[in-house]
């Protein structure tokens, strides 16, 4: 251990060498995710958002100002300042609204039905938020006109209902649950969120190990100094446990750091999340793992490569494995899938992590340790196959 220890220390006082490598790998994730989240917000609000309502009945005339009204105060529940007024299409907009001939009249009779035509414009998020706008404000308007209706009816009948009741006879509690099946709090189902949003977090932690480790093992060549280190530490596997460490705490700083960044993009896109005590630890126990998984996986593939950067782009291109992994469980339950899928993706060390976090989220802790320990078994069998690789003779024989 001495030697590993020697080992660690060199890495360590070679990156504080190079603070702003450091700085960059920690701060800029931290500032870049969240300045988006923020910019992107920014921008939302100010957008210019225009609403046209063409008017072809004029007996129309009340309804057509009920509804710019209430499109505009709809437009800022959604975030944006949205313009609507009486015109044509000569006048360019976002979203036209086309009340048509005899439209009151249709709406004046119990059994008739008029109809509004919406158009929005083609390829515009503004159009977009627009067209929500209109149809939530044209919702509104057509319930209120229902619970008129009804009451009519009602008095017509001689018997008291409630409009409500009548439009909508099945009242829906919504609520959550665990895979027990017993009742979830709230607080359980934001912990289930933050979990999808940690499980795509987890893509981030995989590629600021490739990067340090291929630079540990290559770096050293291409700066000359591999033979003097060969000569001080004379057994091969000190110098790559010792290279193996350091990567790996780097890693997990640049790790933390940019899953932080993560879950605030998230918090400041409006995402309701929360964390239990549970998925923490869970989650950062299948970082540790991953990590020193990522830095096996860089240092067998550096043993094989020519340079440094021929060995990042090959670990990258056997990572993106895990960048398939991590965007789908933010979409799909890996948990459902069919089970040809699912033994092919168990054989995959990645799909693990994902199912740790998922398992530990939903209170299935027994499945949660075997996914963590599959993990963990994977990491030491490639761990103990980067020793194999790590041969003196090859390194120093590789094409400079």
């Amino acid at each position: 251990m001495r030697s590993v220890r020697a080992v660690l220390w060199r890495e360590l006082l070679d990156l504080s060498r190079d603070i702003r490598v450091v700085l960059a790998t920690v701060l800029l994730p931290l500032l870049s995710l969240p300045t988006i989240a923020l910019a992107t917000g920014l921008l939302y609000a100010t957008q210019s958002v225009s609403v046209i309502i063409e008017l072809e009945d004029p007996a129309a005339g009340e309804f057509a100002e009920r509804l710019r009204k209430s499109a505009e105060e709809k437009g800022r529940l959604l975030g944006v300042e949205l313009r609507a007024s009486l015109g044509s299409r000569a006048d360019r907009a976002d979203v036209y609204v086309t009340i048509p001939p005899r439209f009151a009249e249709n709406l004046s009779r119990l059994e008739g039905r008029a109809y509004v035509k919406v158009s929005r414009l083609v390829g515009s998020s503004a159009g977009d938020v627009a067209y929500s706008a209109v149809q939530w404000a044209l919702s509104e308007e057509s319930s209120k006109l229902s619970d008129e209706r009804i009451r009519r009816l009602s008095s017509l009948a001689n018997v008291s209902v409630s409009p409500e009741a009548v439009k909508n006879p099945i009242y829906l509690l919504t609520g959550y649950h665990v895979v027990t099946g017993e009742e979830a709090r709230e607080e359980e189902a934001a912990a289930a969120l933050t979990a999808r949003v940690l499980q795509l977090a987890l893509l981030f932690v995989v590629y600021p190990a490739v990067v340090f480790m291929t630079d540990a093992v290559l770096g050293e060549r291409e700066r000359r100094t591999l033979e003097k280190l060969l000569s001080a530490v004379p057994k091969r596997e000190d110098i790559l446990l010792g290279k193996i460490i350091a990567s790996a705490l780097l890693g997990l700083l640049a790790a933390l750091a940019d899953s932080a960044a993560v879950i605030l993009f998230f918090l400041l896109s409006g995402l309701g999340l929360g964390v239990s005590a549970t998925l923490a630890a869970f989650w950062l126990l299948s970082v540790v793992a991953l990590i020193f998984l990522s830095s096996s996986i860089a240092s067998i593939v550096s043993s094989r490569s020519d340079t440094v950067r021929s060995a990042q782009v090959q670990s990258v291109a056997v990572l993106s494995v895990a960048m398939v992994i991590y965007f789908a469980s933010f979409a799909v339950d890996l948990t459902k899938l069919p089970p040809a899928i699912s033994a092919a993706l168990y054989a995959i060390p990645f799909t693990h992590a994902s199912l740790a976090v998922q398992r530990a989220s939903g209170g299935d802790l027994l499945w949660a340790f075997v996914h963590l320990a599959v993990l963990y078994a994977f990491s030491v069998l490639f761990l103990l196959l980067s020793f194999r690789e790590f041969r003196s003779e090859r390194l120093l024989l590789l094409r400079s």
